[in-house]
């Protein structure tokens, strides 16, 4: 649709009539979008399209007995791939990436070997790198990164240490740093930062809730360089939160409804 009546057309029929193709997880691309859709031929596999009808083309057919079931697709940078997970019946739900032909749709790594393992979730696209939730069968589900390469798709940090998963979510980049949640049963789930490295320089950011409840921070974005979020401590409901990295500098906004009740923002 350019806005009009006149100019609002579907682009194209991609299932024969009276079927449906379902189009889904949309992600930006140079002239176009990428997406997943089910086709005549192929399951429900990775698409493009520019815009015309005979622009609208499916990439590749991953799976080529069932369905890849490509989601988590990220946005094309420039020279840059586009992330997605896909399952090609051999591997289960892993990484993989494309630049848009069929030669250069691969699998990026079998994180989790094995047909029906995988579980790659939460694929985040920060400047040149990929952040996402993985397990590899040695430790739970814990923070990932990829540069794309096989070699460079690597366990960021076991945050809680052995099979057990800290589950990170709501990845957000502000500046260098991501930001994520965490949850491990000391603290419960609460704000982490990265670096990329898997030292210090990944860690717990604030223990706004002390104790196992955790204060389950949510919302995060990025704010002209400044991270807000939605958190609940201890003596307040659920309320608007901003930091800086730092525990000092993490702090209530506003306590918009006072006392316990929440206000709950949400859509920052």
């Amino acid at each position: 649709t350019d806005g009009s009546t006149a100019g609002t057309v579907m682009v194209k029929d991609i299932s024969p009539p009276n079927t449906h193709s379902k189009p889904i997880n949309f992600a930006s691309y140079p002239d176009g979008v990428i997406f997943q859709a089910e086709g005549s031929t192929g399951g429900k596999e990775l698409w493009k399209s520019d815009g015309p009808a005979a622009g609208t083309v499916m990439i590749k057919d991953i799976n080529p007995t069932g369905h890849s079931n490509p989601s988590f697709i990220t946005t094309k940078l420039g020279a840059q791939a586009a992330y997605f997970r896909a399952n090609d019946g051999k591997t289960g739900n892993e990484l993989w990436k494309t630049d848009g032909t069929a030669a250069g749709t691969i699998l990026v790594k079998d994180v989790f070997p094995g047909k029906s393992a995988g579980g790659v979730n939460s694929l985040t696209r920060c400047g040149d790198k990929l952040y996402f939730r993985a397990g590899d069968g040695k430790v739970g589900q814990e923070l990932w990164m990829s540069d794309g390469t096989k070699a460079g798709t690597k366990l960021v940090k076991d945050i809680r240490k052995g099979k057990p998963s800290s589950h990170p979510q709501n990845m957000t980049l502000v500046g260098s740093t991501v930001y994520f949640t965490a949850e491990i049963p000391l603290f419960g789930r609460e704000l982490y930062k990265s670096d990329g490295s898997k030292g210090p320089g990944t860690s717990l950011v604030a223990n706004i809730n002390p104790g196992k409840e955790g204060s389950n921070p949510n919302h995060l974005t990025d704010v002209n360089g400044t991270l807000m979020f939605v958190a609940e401590p201890p003596n307040a409901g659920i309320e608007l939160w901003k930091s800086d990295g730092t525990a000092t500098g993490t702090a209530l906004v506003k306590d918009i409804r006072s006392g316990s009740s929440s206000s709950s923002p949400s859509y920052i």
